[in-house]
């Protein structure tokens, strides 16, 4: 176990969580740069969604010109680095293996 020098709690569906572990547990992490979502000056946790994988990202980086995978548009994350191909094509690495490269 650890220590809790915290003294803030949070609940959710009847059970008490300190604050660290509820966020570590239920915060949303961005799919981009792997850090926990912001929030806003008001509190609110808002964010990008894909619309396919259900990746969430943090809304700046939506003009941060970050590639997307050619084939399936997910957005290039800083722990999985795409492969880009000469042609200025980006691919993830769920894709490389399936998709056409070379049509000669």
């Amino acid at each position: 176990g650890h220590c809790i020098s915290e003294q803030g709690f949070m609940e959710k569906e009847d059970k008490v969580y300190h604050t660290e572990c509820y966020k570590r547990r239920f915060h949303p992490k961005c799919r981009i740069c792997g850090d926990f979502i912001k929030p806003d000056g008001d509190g609110h946790i808002r964010f990008k969604e894909n619309s396919f994988f259900k990746d969430k990202y943090c809304r700046h980086h939506q003009e941060d010109n970050i590639p997307k995978c050619t084939a399936c548009t997910r957005h290039e994350e800083k722990a999985c680095p795409f492969v880009h191909l000469d042609d200025g094509r980006h691919l993830c690495l769920s894709c490389i293996g399936s998709v056409v490269v070379d049509t000669q």
